[in-house]
């Protein structure tokens, strides 16, 4: 049986989760997409820190070569 979870917000699936038994098939659904939710707010988190962190460090080596060059 498959449930379709993704279109509820957090809280729902919260909810959902506080009011069923451990091996509901629902409340694992629901578990699940919280899980997958959090690892894709994660990974964009941490994918917009890195590509700040490339930037400034290529204008810091963009800035070095100009500043041997003048």
């Amino acid at each position: 049986m498959e449930f379709d979870v993704t279109r509820k917000t957090e809280q729902e699936l919260r909810e959902k989760i506080g009011g069923m038994n451990p091996g509901t098939d629902f409340r694992v659904a629901c578990e699940i997409e919280l899980d997958r939710r959090k690892r894709w707010k994660d990974f964009w988190t941490k994918g917009i820190v890195a590509w700040v962190a490339l930037l400034i460090a290529l204008a810091s080596l963009i800035w070095q070569i100009v500043k041997e060059l003048l």
